[in-house]
């Protein structure tokens, strides 16, 4: 019998159900797929007819944040003391869905998560991404009885030793910090549960992206992050007290490069797209920009930690004080430059009008008759504010132009956002929001360059 972890992703938005006097937020999710998955074990085969085995077991299911830990061991979630400390809900309606996927709704109680969320860096705190349907990890424990598989046995292309059968599950993690290893693409995670896996609908580029995207997310995730963290591991914390000012340092550049590169992974799902994105395109775009603003944060907090330890940037190996002008800082802002402008034109202002562009397609497509003309003029206020951007290098007063224009388009948003909620349309409502923030980023982008031809100048790499 082994004990093995799975990681899920949780992503989208959940609606409030009350029970015993207690209030829920519950969200659809799938916790296992049929295929070869990696767990704390390996990479092992589960096949479908062992994940639709007693599929009632899972009902109950606690879920916790984090995995529960004692001296730097697994325990289960039923020993002593462990819900009181992490637990957060546990898990109903478990069910095979089409493709052989496990599924169930996740009963997150309010009162207790919004305890445990307190004790949690606000980087990593649950409830506020929950309410937003911003990304968040699940992982899966559970025993299983491993049996030992042919000689060279592979699925899908993907090799396993052993196959998983029997399993009893002990409770569903959530691990608002990591990086899962079953992802939306391999069909686990909220709202996807209307289709199996949708790696279809990558481009080759979006494909590509994608895997650089997780390869610099692991690189960076390898060095805790500081800041106070009660569920933090006591090999962590050994890890972490041993790090030097330039060791964090180093980390902060490896997780300003993974914010980078998820979002260049977003980037290329969107101009992958010449129309409408789907829920599973746009819940790919929220779960690589939500991880690109985690690895943000992450790479203050090393560069806080850093200073206190007495290093500065300048005294890293890896950075210079040189203004900008050596060639070992020019040809890192070349290949910044070249990271961030794959799939967004070269310019953080294009990628903001890109996404808004799309984001305001996709809510003119979910809108009622009700609220269509309206929806339909911010569509059309987007497509402006788009091509100003790209417009805006081209002339004097350029820059000045388009931040007008992304202004404009806000205003046209939110003129929209209000006719969705007042019509009851909450999905267009929330795609109206989102181009919202995305015109306000590419307006504040051209306003810092009002006047100025070529904002790319070399600059040391920090």
């Amino acid at each position: 019998m082994s004990y093995l972890e799975l990681v899920a992703n949780l992503v989208g938005r959940v609606r409030r159900e009350s029970h015993d006097g207690k209030t829920f937020l519950v969200a659809p999710a799938v916790s296992i797929v049929p295929g070869v998955l990696s767990g704390s074990k390996g990479a092992l085969y589960y096949p479908p007819d062992e994940i639709a085995r007693n599929v009632t077991a899972w009902d109950g299911t606690p879920i916790v944040v984090y995995h529960p830990m004692q001296d730097g061991l697994h325990v289960s979630a039923s020993d002593p003391g462990i819900y009181d400390q992490q637990g957060v809900g546990y898990l109903r309606q478990s069910r095979i869905l089409n493709g052989g996927r496990l599924g169930h709704e996740l009963w997150f109680d309010e009162a207790k998560l919004s305890a445990v969320d307190n004790a949690l860096p606000s980087i990593a705190r649950i409830l506020p991404r929950l309410l937003k349907g911003r990304p968040i990890e699940l992982s899966t424990g559970l025993f299983t009885d491993n049996e030992e598989a042919p000689m060279n046995a592979h699925f899908n292309g993907r090799g396993y030793t052993h196959i998983a059968r029997n399993y009893r599950p002990d409770h569903l993690a959530i691990l608002p910090d990591q990086v899962g290893a079953c992802s939306i693409r391999d069909g686990c995670g909220v709202l996807v549960n209307k289709g199996g896996p949708t790696a279809n609908v990558w481009s080759d580029a979006a494909r590509e992206a994608a895997k650089r995207a997780r390869q610099a997310s692991a690189k960076a995730n390898k060095h805790p992050t500081p800041g106070f963290n009660p569920f933090r591991s006591e090999a962590d914390k050994k890890k972490l007290a041993r790090m030097s000012g330039d060791d964090h340092l180093e980390a902060a550049a490896l997780h300003k490069a993974a914010a980078r590169a998820n979002d260049a992974a977003a980037n290329a799902i969107i101009h992958k797209n010449t129309g409408r994105l789907s829920v599973e395109e746009l819940a790919r775009v929220r779960d690589h920009e939500g991880q690109a603003g985690t690895h943000r944060t992450a790479a203050k907090e090393h560069k806080k930690a850093a200073r206190l330890k007495g290093a500065t940037e300048n005294s890293s190996t890896t950075n210079c004080a040189c203004g900008g002008t050596c060639g070992k800082c020019q040809a890192a802002n070349a290949a910044d430059r070249d990271e961030r402008g794959r799939f967004a034109g070269g310019d953080p202002a294009l990628a903001s009008a890109s996404k808004a562009s799309a984001y305001a397609a996709s809510a003119s497509s979910k809108s009622n008759p009700d609220s269509q003309s309206v929806a339909d003029a911010a569509r059309t206020s987007s497509a402006r504010a788009e091509k100003a951007s790209m417009a805006s290098f081209a002339a004097a007063g350029g820059h000045g132009r388009a931040m007008l224009s992304h202004q404009n388009a806000v205003a046209s948003h939110r003129e929209a956002s209000v006719a969705a909620g007042e019509t009851g349309n909450p999905d267009a409502q929330s795609d109206h929001l989102e181009a919202m923030r995305q015109h306000l980023a590419a307006a504040a982008s051209h306003r810092s360059r009002v006047g100025v031809r070529n904002a790319d100048d070399p600059q040391c790499p920090t």
